[in-house]
């Protein structure tokens, strides 16, 4: 599989803005709140991925704010658990 997969909603944010999309959200396999992140092309992702963990990303942080909005209202629309 190609995918990249991520629990951070920081991180899919950030990846999001980078023009990469989010395939799918799903359910953790642990009881827990928190949701998976799937992207595809998970070769070109991990440059991003490195920049995002050594502060090397660079955003606006309007646009920054705007996505993790526009996922977040994602993440809590009922109908969305899959997408």
């Amino acid at each position: 599989m190609n995918q990249f997969i991520t629990t951070d909603i920081a991180l899919a944010t950030y990846l999001s803005l980078q023009g990469f999309i989010i395939e799918r959200i799903q359910k953790n396999d642990l009881n827990t709140r928190k949701k998976k992140f799937v992207f595809e092309n998970k070769n070109e992702i991990e440059k991003e991925v490195e920049k995002f963990y050594n502060k090397e990303a660079r955003v606006c942080p309007l646009r920054y704010y705007q996505e993790l909005k526009i996922i977040k209202s994602r993440l809590y629309d009922e109908n969305a658990a899959n997408f």
